[in-house]
């Protein structure tokens, strides 16, 4: 295929079915969708093949001026390189204009910081569940948490994944990585597997088989259940909290980074400074002097 010659319907197509292929959360490829047909929209449907540097350079930058939410610009120009990206790799375009857009935007809300104790509470709360539905949960949680998995790493988990002491992990953009299965989790996970013939599709290759027509389970589907035992708490925050958690404890930055999966170190400090924030607000929270004002009595 040609320069020029694909439509910007059809890049859309593609865009899709390689987002699809590299087990992009569906989330995510509609963020993509979104991004591009407004994209189109603003060059008033220029075949995006013609676009030059100086063009996505102007638009971002009318974007940055636009969006207040700093979250939103970022995957918003995610979209874009990725588009541009899958353009390049399939030869439709001679070079990636969108390499020197930069993704990280300063100011970006910081991960909010979940205690050990609020995590503890959560999984006694699933164990307290009798029967089936409250393994399964306690499972569901214990792997999101102990093996920092995002919400579509772990309803996509095959049977055949599931190793000895370990779990393979199909992550973002189709990168794989192998991840440890804790004793805790690996009892979980055995408790789940006698009674999962139990639920719904259990023929089928998903670790976390469910009604529907996917035969498994779906992301509204976990958040669904998570604030059934906690209403306040997001679930792709028990990923978070586990490399917060380690990194309080001591693991190095650069194994966090491996069992997150980053492809950037720079995307693991962050939770440098949600230890930061929490720290400071322990101390102005703790610290004796923190309610005394200028004129207090220092005997």
């Amino acid at each position: 295929m040609g320069i020029l010659k694909l439509q910007n319907h059809e890049a859309l197509t593609l865009l899709t079915e390689q987002a699809s292929i590299l087990n992009y959360s569906d989330k995510t490829i509609q963020k993509y969708i979104y991004t591009v047909l407004n994209m189109e929209h603003y060059f008033k449907r220029k075949n995006f093949a013609s676009l030059k540097r100086n063009h996505l350079h102007d638009y971002v930058k009318l974007l940055r001026e636009k969006k207040n939410n700093p979250a939103s610009l970022q995957n918003t120009i995610s979209g874009i390189k990725f588009l541009f990206s899958l353009l390049h790799n399939d030869q439709i375009i001679k070079e990636d204009i969108s390499d020197s857009l930069v993704t990280f935007i300063p100011n970006m809300k910081h991960q909010e910081y979940i205690s050990e104790k609020k995590i503890n509470k959560l999984l006694d709360k699933a164990k307290a569940i009798p029967g089936k539905k409250g393994i399964r949960l306690y499972l569901l949680i214990s792997l999101m948490y102990d093996s920092a998995l995002r919400v579509n790493e772990t309803i996509n988990i095959q049977l055949s994944d599931i190793q000895k002491n370990t779990l393979l992990v199909m992550g973002k953009g189709g990168k794989e990585r192998m991840v440890p299965l804790l004793p805790a989790t690996k009892e979980a996970l055995e408790k789940y597997l006698f009674i999962r013939n139990q639920f719904p599709n259990s023929n089928n290759t998903y670790l976390f088989c469910a009604k529907g027509h996917k035969g498994h389970f779906n992301s509204g589907s976990v958040w669904r259940l998570i604030k059934k035992l906690d209403n306040d708490l997001r679930p792709h925050l028990l990923r978070h909290a586990c490399a917060t958690h380690l990194l309080e404890n001591g693991t190095p930055l650069m194994v966090i980074q491996k069992l997150l999966g980053h492809t950037s170190i720079a995307t693991t400090q962050r939770y440098l400074h949600v230890l930061q924030d929490h720290k400071k607000h322990l101390i102005f929270l703790k610290h004796p002097l923190a309610k005394k004002g200028w004129g207090h009595d220092p005997s």
